[in-house]
């Protein structure tokens, strides 16, 4: 068990190790659904791959994805069905949520103002308030062991938002790759003044939840909506997320222990690298 543990934590044995598991029958199973929410007004698409359930329903873990269109890209049925053969996570439920880029993603406070992001406020709405009711009524779990929320880029800067908003349903936030550049507007200097560690820092909310981070810290570029390529110049994204830890971390919401930050040396800002740590990312928030 030692062993594979330093496995998973090798970078170069990871992909090897997944390859020859899921070679073995699958323990987790993969379904397609949908929820109309009034909030959103529009049907969501959900992909649900789950673990076998246990005896105890109340053992069943939670993770709510903000997916988008990377799900595909991602193979995460196999990542989950490696770990939970191998007995290194805990009973699973991912639900990943089809949201839209442009609208949906971003933060509920700064919904109002211009078009990206316009409807965060009521998508957040729709997950606490519509989709968690409905997955716990499909799944036929009263309470959950724990509860986690991820994504990447701007699907980020939208998870950490519904878990600070949320803590009392949330426990633990996965961000991958944070959208800095959402909502940046331009100071008197001409300098970038970020909105996002703007409403961390002046928000009354203490929180207590769990944080992963991840970063890269090379020069990269991820796919955004509509096809667009945007390049992270100089690693601002590094930069900018350690400023966010730093500010969550003066805030005391919990121990630094409750913090973690994961930086890529030799990775990117894009999907194959988010896919070659979100093994990691599970197995902190649902080790064994």
């Amino acid at each position: 068990m030692n062993m594979i543990r330093l496995l998973f934590c090798n970078r170069h044995y990871l992909l090897l190790v997944l390859v020859a598991i899921c070679s073995c029958k699958s323990a987790i199973k993969e379904q397609s659904d949908k929820i109309y929410s009034r909030h959103l007004q529009r049907h969501v698409n959900l992909t649900i791959i789950s673990t076998r359930v246990p005896d105890q329903k109340s053992d069943m873990n939670l993770l709510l994805l903000n997916a988008g269109n990377d799900l595909k890209q991602m193979d995460l049925n196999e990542i989950i069905d490696s770990l939970f053969s191998e007995k290194l996570i805990q009973p699973l439920v991912l639900v990943a949520i089809e949201g839209r880029e442009n609208e949906e993603y971003g933060m509920a406070n700064l919904s109002t103002t211009g078009k990206q992001g316009n409807k965060a406020d009521k998508y957040n709405e729709f997950v606490i308030n519509e989709l968690y009711p409905f997955i716990k009524k499909k799944t036929a779990i009263r309470k959950f062991n724990s509860i986690a929320i991820c994504g990447n880029s701007l699907k980020g800067i939208s998870a950490l938002d519904i878990a600070w908003q949320n803590a009392d349903k949330i426990d633990k936030v996965g961000v991958f790759s944070a959208n800095f550049n959402y909502k940046g507007t331009v100071g008197i200097k001409g300098e970038t003044q970020n909105a996002i560690l703007q409403e961390i820092s002046s928000s009354r909310k203490r929180p207590k939840l769990s944080y992963w981070f991840y970063a890269a810290g090379t020069q990269s570029t991820f796919q955004e909506a509509e096809g667009k390529q945007v390049a992270l110049i100089d690693s601002t994204t590094m930069k900018q997320t350690k400023a966010l830890i730093d500010i969550i971390d003066k805030k005391n919401t919990g121990s630094k222990a409750d913090i973690k930050f994961v930086l890529g040396k030799s990775g990117s800002n894009d999907i194959n690298s988010w896919r070659q740590y979100f093994a990691d990312f599970l197995l902190w928030a649902f080790s064994k």
